[in-house]
């Protein structure tokens, strides 16, 4: 009993298949489906790649205003800093001038014949010397940080230049794509 309910279901579906075929110059139902598919997974492709660049863009833009921040950081400590050798430099000018007083005084003293019975002259050019190395040593130390502060200006400009450089490209992508 199973064959001839076989033979009939084959035959009925041998009969049924030319049925579902589209006449002649009607196009295909589910090619018209899967075109309307394809063209709908096209715009949804089209619209992720637009957010993927929009979101690259937004990135990059954050990336060159936290750079941008620390470049301003890095300014101001480096207008600091120039600020403070500066003044280090007046007091060592200050020191100078000091010294010249100090000696010139001294050799008038002995030229008058007066002594230095306590050594109060030695003592005097003793703590000026101390006084200025202290002085040179603060300016040495300062003249180097604001070599390294320039430095480190100069590697954040290139670096905001190089994420400029990346935004642009992308927002270039972002025209063609509109």
């Amino acid at each position: 009993m199973k064959q001839p309910i076989c033979i009939v279901i084959c035959s009925l579906l041998c009969l049924a298949a030319p049925a579902a075929e589209p006449a002649p110059g009607e196009p295909d139902p589910v090619a018209r489906e899967l075109a309307g598919i394809r063209s709908s997974l096209d715009r949804l492709t089209a619209a992720l790649e637009e957010v993927r660049v929009s979101r690259r863009a937004d990135l990059l833009l954050r990336r060159i205003e936290r750079r941008e921040v620390r470049l301003a950081t890095l300014e101001a400590r480096l207008r600091s800093a120039r600020g403070s050798l500066d003044g280090e430099q007046e007091q060592l000018a200050q020191i100078e001038i000091y010294r010249h007083q100090v000696e010139s005084e001294i050799r008038e003293a002995r030229e008058r014949g007066e002594p230095d019975p306590r050594g109060e002259a030695d003592l005097m050019m003793q703590q000026i010397d101390v006084q200025e190395t202290t002085v040179k040593d603060r300016i040495q130390r300062l003249e180097t940080g604001i070599r390294d502060l320039e430095d480190q200006i100069a590697e954040g400009r290139e670096a905001i230049k190089d994420l400029d450089v990346r935004l642009e490209e992308v927002l270039a992508l972002m025209d063609e794509s509109d």
